[in-house]
Order: structure tokens, then C-alpha cells, then sequence
């Protein structure tokens, strides 16, 4: 990990989440991945942090087809007013 700092600025989102997001497999064995999620994060560009969480599940769940997680998921979504 590293230590750092930032300031964000008015209008600025953050999402916050932990590896069992990237790494959701679709039926065919294949991860999300950061650029999925970085997709599914800007897609939902303007709307508040739940609308946000919504969003990013709603990506993931439809990219593994509806089977079943195989890790924890945990996510964080901040908009800065």
C-alpha cells in the first residue's frame, strides 16, 4: 500500500472497493477487471453515491450471468458537493 494524499475537488467521485469486484468471473472464466468496473463507475458519472453502487453492482452481476459470487464484495462511493 502506499501513503498518500489528494483533495477533491466539487463534483469529484471516489469508489472505494475491495478485489472480489475486479475479480468476478463471468461464466467463461473470464475477471471483471479494472477497466469493467472503471466503465461501469463512469457510466454512472453524475448521479449520487447509492445510484453509483447500483450501477457498478448491476455491471458486475450482469457480466457473471447469475451464478454465485466466489468472494466478498465491499464498496464505497463518495461525491464530493
Amino acid at each position: 500500500y502506499k501513503d498518500g494524499e489528494t483533495v477533491l475537488e466539487p463534483g469529484a467521485a471516489l469508489l472505494l472497493y475491495t478485489d472480489g469486484l475486479t475479480e468476478a468471473m463471468s461464466e467463461s472464466r473470464v475477471a471483471f477487471g479494472e477497466e469493467r468496473l472503471m466503465a461501469a463507475f463512469a457510466a454512472a458519472a453524475g448521479t449520487g453515491p447509492a445510484e453509483t453502487l447500483d450501477a457498478v453492482t448491476a455491471a458486475v452481476r450482469a457480466f457473471e450471468g447469475g451464478k454465485r459470487p466466489d468472494d466478498d464484495r465491499t464498496m464505497v462511493a463518495l461525491a464530493v458537493g
